[in-house]
């Protein structure tokens, strides 16, 4: 699995629409973040593509930082107004506070740890049933355990669709 494929991948995702060459520079450095960080591993490439199709769809005012500038906004905290969420996988400042501290282009840092977060959901839910994706789908929106939603199976369906396309 290369980044080259990651890249075609992230570029099939309905993000922005502007002209391909602008699209594949913003993406490029996703690819190779999702590339290292999942080391070869076609289960963790296809979450990380699915996570942050499902949480930004890899918008460039998402990857950029600008999230209230944006057509959705990312996570705002109520009291504050201001955006929680960082990057295309949507990390709250608790959950990676080095991407935070790193700023919006942290994307090697933010894949780590949202593959730590994956995996920390699926041990803690381990008990309530088999080790797999969905439960992993369920925690990062804060729904522990709940692999069994709907929403979280039809997250896992899109992970197995990408891993299909690694």
């Amino acid at each position: 699995m290369t980044a080259a494929i990651i890249l075609k991948i992230l570029l099939s995702i309905n993000g922005d629409q502007e002209p391909s060459a602008t699209r594949e520079a913003l993406l490029r450095p996703i690819a190779l973040a999702i590339q290292q960080a999942s080391s070869g591993d076609r289960d963790k490439a296809a979450y990380l593509i699915a996570l942050g199709a499902v949480e930004s769809n890899f918008m460039r005012y998402v990857i950029e930082g600008r999230c209230q500038e944006g057509r959705y906004k990312c996570d705002i905290d109520p009291k504050t107004g201001q955006p929680r969420a960082l990057g295309p996988w949507q990390l709250w400042e608790a959950a990676c506070s080095r991407a935070h501290k790193a700023g919006s282009a942290s994307f090697e840092i933010q894949t780590e740890c949202v593959l730590s977060l994956a995996a920390f959901h699926a041990r803690k839910c381990q008990a309530s049933g088999p080790r797999n994706w969905s439960n992993s789908f369920a925690g990062h929106a804060g729904h522990s355990c709940k692999g069994s939603d709907p929403r979280w199976q039809k997250r896992e369906a899109l992970r197995l669709k990408y891993k299909e396309r690694l």
